[in-house]
């Protein structure tokens, strides 16, 4: 049994200067709105968890409530800097002229994808074999 996925890439396409500049400016706009949602998610944990610290104790639904809503938050946090980590990388490919190469097949991913999803590294295709040689590995 194999277990481990195969490789498909072969990189022999790529898009032109223009459409790298288009998916640039899209990456740099998420990107900004990224940092500046992740830095209220931290000013809305920091003023929750000093009222927390304040009233702590004083009624136990209150805690378990306001406890919860750390969690949730912080929970966003993650999902966002992982989030700002992927545009990060999306960045890198671009500069080194490799954005939109899917990572499984090799050829371009459909613009539309793309713009949709600007962090992907797979097309459809792409995910459809990785998703079949995953489910052949544990069958």
């Amino acid at each position: 049994m194999n277990t481990t996925i195969t490789n498909h890439t072969k990189f022999t396409e790529r898009y032109p200067d223009a459409d790298l500049e288009e998916f640039r400016q899209i990456i740099q706009d998420n990107y900004k709105q990224a940092k500046e949602d992740l830095e209220t998610l931290r000013t809305q944990i920091r003023d929750y968890s000093a009222r927390a610290a304040d009233d702590f104790g004083a009624d136990y639904g209150d805690d378990s409530n306001t406890n919860s809503d750390i969690e949730m938050l912080s929970d966003m946090a993650v999902r966002k800097r992982n989030y700002i980590r992927d545009l990060e990388n999306a960045m890198t490919r671009i500069n080194n002229k490799s954005y939109g190469q899917c990572s499984v097949t090799g050829k371009l991913i459909p613009k539309a994808r793309l713009l949709a999803v600007p962090t992907t590294t797979k097309s459809l295709e792409g995910k459809k074999i990785l998703a079949g040689e995953l489910k052949a590995k544990f069958n």
